[in-house]
């Protein structure tokens, strides 16, 4: 139903939140990737990162032009690289330029994963959150979120492509 929700093919649901990103992001994030995450990103995607054993790029919070050099000084790299933000940040309440970053994914390539914990049930015609009330479901390749939040509820989820079913296999 959650991948129905978000008019995805796959959906994983785990126990939490915490362990929705420890899951997906250490299993992409191995020793082999380049991670660039915002500066303000929760702890969980750090702990992700680091238990991943990728190496972490942090640009400035909500900065597209530090997140742009980083990007281009990765040359072929930045094809492969994941870039990781939430829809809020849990503690300034402020937003991604989600837009933006989607501009800079498709001019210089690699993957990006919205943590939408804080902003799903919130933003977004349907609450779907700032991946929808962008208009950039297609340019997103994993949405992570938690029950916790809106739905005063417990558990996880990710939903993405179909190729996201190795992460089924390979998170933990």
């Amino acid at each position: 139903e959650i991948a129905e929700f978000f008019n995805r093919p796959t959906a994983i649901v785990f126990s939490t939140g915490y362990t929705a990103n420890l899951g997906v992001i250490s299993t992409l994030a191995d020793h082999n990737a380049v991670v660039l995450l915002d500066a303000d990103s929760h702890a969980s995607i750090y702990d992700a990162c680091s238990l991943g054993g990728a190496e972490i790029i942090r640009f400035r919070h909500n900065d597209v032009n530090d997140l742009e050099r980083r990007m281009v000084r990765l040359g072929e790299r930045a094809k492969e690289a994941i870039i990781i933000v939430e829809g809020i940040y849990s503690m300034l309440g402020d937003v991604a330029p989600l837009a933006e970053i989607v501009d800079i994914k498709r001019r210089l390539g690699g993957y990006l994963i919205v943590d939408e914990a804080h902003s799903f049930g919130v933003l977004g015609a349907t609450g779907r959150g700032l991946v929808e009330a962008v208009g950039v479901e297609d340019d997103v390749d994993i949405i992570v979120g938690t029950f916790s939040k809106s739905l005063a509820s417990i558990g996880g989820f990710a939903v993405g492509s179909e190729a996201m079913e190795v992460l089924r296999y390979g998170s933990r």
